[in-house]
């Protein structure tokens, strides 16, 4: 799968949007038999990430459902080494939840 982002806003992951399969990839994840790439988990783990520096704890707003988790989590495992957590439901923003990671385990 190929991603497409800009910049997310207040740690909102509203602009990483899944678009179609690059069969020329490096597959780093597989989510319900979808293949993700390193740069595709880049492009999650940086639309939640602490952009003050990446190895800080996650705390973000993401697009509510078990998918969008599996792939946010994927990402996080990926850079981080850890995973991420549900919080609840996005009181700021109808749909989304936040969610909350430690940081890097290295």
């Amino acid at each position: 799968m190929s991603l497409t982002s800009t910049p997310a806003t207040r740690g909102h992951a509203r602009s990483v949007v899944v678009t179609s399969i690059n069969d020329a990839i490096t597959v780093a994840a597989h989510i319900n038999d979808q293949a993700f790439s390193v740069a595709d988990l880049r492009r999650l783990f940086e639309a939640i990430e602490d952009k003050s520096n990446w190895k800080n704890p996650i705390r973000a707003s993401i697009p509510a459902g078990n998918f969008n988790f599996r792939m946010f989590d994927e990402a996080v495992a990926w850079f981080h080494g850890s995973r991420l957590r549900e919080i609840g439901p996005d009181p700021e923003e109808p749909g989304f939840v936040i969610v909350e990671g430690p940081g890097y385990a290295g």
